[in-house]
This record gives structure tokens, C-alpha cells and sequence, in this order.
């Protein structure tokens, strides 16, 4: 009986972590699950997203990512949210998880930030100024309001949130081009 030759460790971890990769990879475009023009709660075509979970749980990682691997998708998430704003008066936390639940600020928190890094990353498809709309009157509910209002939000950490976007796009500035 030949005996075959043990795989090399490095390379066996080499191929298991790009296994995992692909894995996380899969699961993390698994949700959330884009339905354009299937919305069943209003009449209008356009993009249509739900099972988002909750935006805080997303925001820092799968969100980036598709900004980066895939902006058109991360386009048409943008276009569901404001979409959603437009139909319900709210960006939404969670879509249909969170429905019509009280906003929070940690939800707030991660709309804005998904707004502002596309806006970084260049993606133009977005009416900007509509946008600006909606981010703001979003900004005046919760701690957002506090920090329009004296400029600092408690506890301080929430004053550095609005201050990470408000800059790129605020009422300082209305055009975010």
C-alpha cells in the first residue's frame, strides 16, 4: 500500500480560509433580499428590500463591502430606503423586521453612515438633495435633535455620529456634490 504524502498545514489553511470567505460571503448577500417592483405595501414600481434585519447589525461590515464589490446593488438598497422614507415618513431600522417601531438612535446611526459612505464612494444615481431631505428630517428624531439643537448630543458618543456625516452633507452645506 503507497502511502500518500501529508498536505502541507500553510496550504491546508490557505484553502480553508478562503473557504470560509466564500462561505461568509455567500450568507452575508443571502440577506438582505432585493424584490424590485414587488413591493405588496405600495402601488409604486422601483427597488424593493426587506428582511434587512437590522441596519445596526450590517452597517459596519456587509454594507461596506458592498459598496465595494457591488455599488450597483448597494445603489438599489439606497433607492429602497428612500423609497421607504418617501411611502412611511421614516428610514427604516429594519425592513420588515423593525416595522413601524419606535426609531433608534443606534439604527440612525448606521442609515446615516451607509448614506455618507456612498456618497464617498461616488455612487451619483442618487437624487442627493432628496436625500438630504429625508436624512434630516431623520436627524431631527431622537439624540440627532439634541445635537442640532446645542451641538453636542449625551452620552458625547452620539455627538461624533451626526458629526461624521452632517459635515459631508448637512444644512451647511446643501448640495453634498
Amino acid at each position: 500500500m503507497e502511502r500518500r504524502p501529508r498536505p502541507d498545514p500553510r496550504r491546508r489553511r490557505l484553502v480553508r480560509a478562503a473557504f470560509d470567505l466564500c462561505d461568509r460571503a455567500y450568507h452575508s448577500f443571502v440577506k438582505p433580499c432585493f424584490a424590485d417592483d414587488e413591493s405588496p405595501f405600495w402601488p409604486a414600481d422601483g427597488p424593493f428590500v426587506f428582511d434587512i434585519c437590522t441596519m445596526w447589525d450590517i452597517y459596519k461590515t456587509q454594507l461596506p463591502l458592498l459598496l465595494l464589490i457591488a455599488p450597483e446593488r448597494a445603489s438599489t438598497l439606497l433607492h429602497a430606503l428612500l423609497q421607504v422614507s418617501s411611502e412611511e415618513g421614516n428610514l427604516p431600522i429594519g425592513y420588515r423586521m423593525a416595522w413601524r417601531r419606535p426609531i433608534l438612535p443606534a439604527g440612525q446611526r448606521a442609515r446615516h453612515t451607509f448614506f455618507a459612505d456612498a456618497l464617498a464612494a461616488g455612487i451619483d444615481d442618487i437624487d442627493w438633495e432628496w436625500a438630504l431631505v429625508h436624512l434630516t428630517a431623520d436627524l431631527r428624531r431622537g439624540y440627532g435633535e439634541e445635537y442640532l439643537d446645542k451641538g453636542v448630543a449625551h452620552p458625547i458618543s452620539h455627538t461624533l455620529d451626526p458629526g461624521v456625516w452632517l459635515p459631508l452633507h448637512g444644512p451647511s452645506r446643501p448640495s453634498p456634490r
